[in-house]
């Protein structure tokens, strides 16, 4: 098991010729696919993601900014931001026993290239999702940012709670789910790490304007007392990774 809190993962490349299986990295016993996981890979693992901004990262195959396999999977006051991918392009989680727990999480302007499937910010592959506070914006799928898949391909169980979503499909519906549709108002999306381009301070772009409609919608049950910029949340917290 580990902790990752505090980093920004970006420039990953997982771009590797042949197979998915057929090309693999070995290392501490396992065998990584090389052709999946741009930013993150995880096989039979326990990882706590906190404060973490992954960005700009590329699979030629599965999960642009992560891949995760049969890992249990905690991510909080986290970004997801501009990663892209065939399948997933944002996160990809595979096979039953992989339970991914995202908490006041921005998964936004990311993009998966397939026009079937995509999952242009998270693709479930019999994976088991819980989803709280968790804002969904501008992610596309096959260049679309609203249409089935833009958000979420699930082949697995979804269970969310406090979210904002882009698209209006089935899987937006939930306890305290905002309208589908709603756009969060970020200070300035284009700019997303601010004038001082350091991620994670007051400035970045993805804060959310005080006349959003994400500003105070979330849930206090089980989420973090602080926000990605140690900002202290208030009673009711914002939906995504900032605090309005």
């Amino acid at each position: 098991s580990a902790v990752l809190n505090g980093f920004v993962i970006t420039g990953g490349n997982a771009n590797a010729s042949g197979s998915f299986w057929g090309t693999t990295q070995s290392f501490s016993g396992q065998n990584f696919p090389k052709r999946a996981g741009g930013g993150i890979t995880t096989l039979d693992s326990d990882l706590d993601i906190d404060n973490v901004v992954i960005t700009d990262n590329n699979s030629i195959e599965y999960g642009g900014g992560c891949f995760f396999m049969r890992s249990e999977l905690t991510m909080d006051n986290s970004v997801i931001y501009n990663n892209s991918a065939v399948y997933g392009g944002g996160i990809y989680a595979f096979q039953q026993t992989c339970n991914p727990k995202l908490t006041n999480v921005t998964i936004c302007y990311n993009s998966a290239s397939d026009a079937t499937y995509g999952g242009g910010g998270i693709y479930a592959n019999s994976a088991n999702y819980t989803l709280k506070n968790v804002l969904f914006w501008g992610n596309t799928k096959a260049g679309n940012d609203n249409v089935s898949g833009a958000d979420i391909l699930s082949y697995g169980t979804v269970t969310r709670s406090y979210c904002m979503t882009q698209t209006n499909s089935s899987w937006s519906s939930g306890t305290g789910m905002l309208t589908a549709g709603t756009n969060p108002s970020f200070i300035n999306s284009s700019d997303p790490d601010g004038a001082d381009n350091t991620w994670m301070t007051l400035d970045d772009g993805l804060v959310l304007n005080s006349t959003s409609s994400g500003v105070g919608a979330g849930t206090s049950t089980l989420a973090p007392s602080n926000d990605i910029t140690g900002k202290a949340r208030a009673t009711s917290p914002s939906i995504g990774a900032y605090e309005g």
